[in-house]
């Protein structure tokens, strides 16, 4: 009988310390690396990840070959700008889609000939040096220009047709970053105009962009 009393006790005391002990906190799986993702997998994803898009503003100076009128480096220069749009796809490639305007006007005598270029353009480039105050970039640039001309003789003038074309460049570029918010861009295209007769042509281009 004695053994049974004291049976009960014991079994009252455990019970009563298994209820007063506290509970175990609940997992954190905030940290876990889901399956089939290791840290490798990890660090992968952040260092391809996007940056914010550039907007930009350019001027710069288009020059074509090919033409009788010749200047600098056998190019017929006209001067313009573009606004542009620096697209990134992940941390190295972007897309950039542009437009620009450039023009050009000389007199000869009584006679004045102007001529624009409205130039659509969509570009792709790659980041080959990322350093922290500067980046340089190689690329491949696709133009379709609507062109067009217009000639005054006196008070007479008239303009020719609108006419298109197409043309294609390798690039380079640089940015210099001059504050978090403000960047200096400088980009150089020299391609060919496949156009029978082929030509070739060159343009530069200084601006400033902006994270958006």
């Amino acid at each position: 009988m004695k053994i049974l009393f004291l049976f009960l006790a014991l079994s009252t005391i455990a019970e009563a310390r298994y209820r007063a002990m506290p509970l175990m906190p609940a997992r954190d799986t905030s940290a876990e690396i889901p399956r089939g993702e290791n840290a490798q997998q990890r660090n992968s994803k952040k260092s391809s990840a996007a940056g914010p898009g550039l907007a930009g503003i350019e001027f710069g100076m288009y020059g074509a070959g090919g033409v009788s009128s010749k200047e600098a480096l056998g190019l017929q220069w006209l001067w313009g700008g573009r606004i542009s749009y620096r697209l990134p796809v992940f941390s190295q490639f972007r897309f950039r889609p542009s437009l620009g305007y450039f023009r050009k006007s000389q007199s000869e005598g009584a006679v004045s000939i102007s001529q624009s270029l409205i130039d659509l353009g969509l570009g792709a480039d790659w980041l080959l040096i990322q350093k922290k105050s500067v980046d340089l970039s190689v690329g491949i640039f696709n133009h379709i220009d609507a062109v067009f001309s217009r000639v005054s003789l006196y008070d007479a003038s008239g303009s020719s047709p609108l006419s298109f074309r197409y043309r294609v460049a390798p690039a380079a570029g640089m940015q210099v970053h001059l504050s978090p918010q403000l960047i200096l861009t400088a980009d150089l295209e020299y391609g060919f105009i496949p156009q029978d007769p082929m030509r070739t042509y060159g343009a530069w281009a200084l601006g400033l962009a902006f994270p958006f």
